[in-house]
């Protein structure tokens, strides 16, 4: 979990110093002229350049690994782009089990049992830890109700394990229950349409 909260930091901090002033780098790059040294001024140059772009490859690598978290100012898990939405028939062949999900769909699911090491729970938060890759992080959310719209939440639990997927229940406040199914190594994560 520290390991999640440092890399996070270290993210948000090179988003901060390199990719929110990429602009201004640039700029500083095209606008500096260095005079006292003019007779360097092509192998300057080229270093400008190649300096340029391995800040762009590393503000495209930075974006790119950044660790997935589902947190309701992110909008609701099924519309993240790291989530594959997949229909109830998709997800019985992935397991290779007819009618797996019947029994779950009733939302009536017993108190979470976490037995598996790569899955904890911390107050409001589902991790689930894949070697060699950033944890997936599900946090539970609330809206109260207001005059001006309803409560709405979307809750997560962990079920149990299914052929090589961790089997999430997704609980929402208007919709009925459907699933995730999260492979052991992080690459697929399949929201099911019920």
């Amino acid at each position: 979990m520290e390991s999640t909260v440092l890399y996070y930091l270290y993210h948000r901090i090179f988003n901060i110093l390199v990719v929110d002033n990429l602009i201004l780098i640039l700029w500083f790059f095209e606008s500096t002229d260095l005079p006292a040294i003019s007779f360097f001024t092509t192998e300057i140059s080229m270093y400008k350049y190649t300096f340029l772009f391995v800040v762009l490859l590393l503000a495209i690598a930075c974006n790119w690994s950044q660790a997935q978290s589902d947190d309701f100012r992110h909008g609701y898990i099924f519309e993240q782009s790291y989530v594959k939405r997949i229909p109830l028939s998709k997800a019985e062949q992935l397991i290779n089990v007819e009618s797996f999900f019947t029994p779950f769909t009733s939302a009536d699911w017993s108190k979470e049992k976490i037995k598996d090491a790569r899955i904890s729970r911390a107050g409001t938060s589902l991790s689930i830890q894949f070697s060699g890759k950033t944890s997936l992080n599900l946090r539970d959310f609330t809206m109260k109700a207001s005059k001006e719209m309803d409560g709405e939440y979307q809750r997560f639990r962990y079920l149990r394990n299914v052929a090589h997927f961790h089997l999430i229940g997704v609980e929402f406040g208007h919709d009925q229950p459907t699933f995730l199914l999260v492979d052991y190594a992080g690459r697929d994560i399949y929201f099911i349409d019920m």
